[in-house]
């Protein structure tokens, strides 16, 4: 919420704005709204979560992360490895999907992770350990119902990764 602030401090000075996040941007906007409300006109929230407590494959990158020196390893190598080729990332994705089948025949899904891998290798793996341990102790459960300005959370029905009951 903090790091968002001061983005949105620079690029809306003064008022109230409206926010959009996906996924992870709609936890940060929830959380935004939470610890910033008179800045917030409203919120639209797509596939966003509530607690920074991942299952998945998500959740042993943290378990790895919150670790000792045995578990920094495994992260370190872990991630080394998804950075040595687009295949690589793309076989780990599938321990997001839910329905891995539908995951695989998602028609843009060899073009997004494309699209994406250029990224993932110059993310620092340091700094993705440093999120990963800071992630297990977001829980925006107790301040949601301090939001006052209207919430729009969008899931789509047929995600493979966020199902709609999340």
């Amino acid at each position: 919420a903090e790091l968002l602030h001061k983005a949105a401090s620079e690029l809306v000075p003064e008022g109230r704005f409206h926010l959009v996040g996906h996924s992870l941007g709609g936890f940060s906007a929830i959380n935004y709204a939470a610890k910033f409300p008179g800045r917030v006109a409203s919120v639209t929230s797509i596939g966003g979560f509530m607690r920074g407590r991942a299952n998945g494959l998500e959740g042993a990158l943290q378990f790895l992360a919150g670790g000792n020196l045995l578990r920094k390893a495994l992260f370190y190598f872990g991630f080394w490895v998804l950075k040595r080729h687009v295949l690589l990332l793309k076989a780990a994705t599938f321990a997001y999907a839910r329905d891995w089948q539908a995951y695989a025949s998602f028609p843009a899904l060899d073009e997004t992770l494309s699209e994406v891998f250029p990224d993932v290798r110059n993310h620092s793996i340091a700094a993705q350990r440093a999120f990963c341990r800071y992630m297990l102790d977001m829980d925006l459960f107790d301040e949601v119902c301090g939001i006052e300005t209207p919430v729009l959370v969008v899931a789509g029905e047929k995600d493979p990764i966020i199902p709609y009951q999340h």
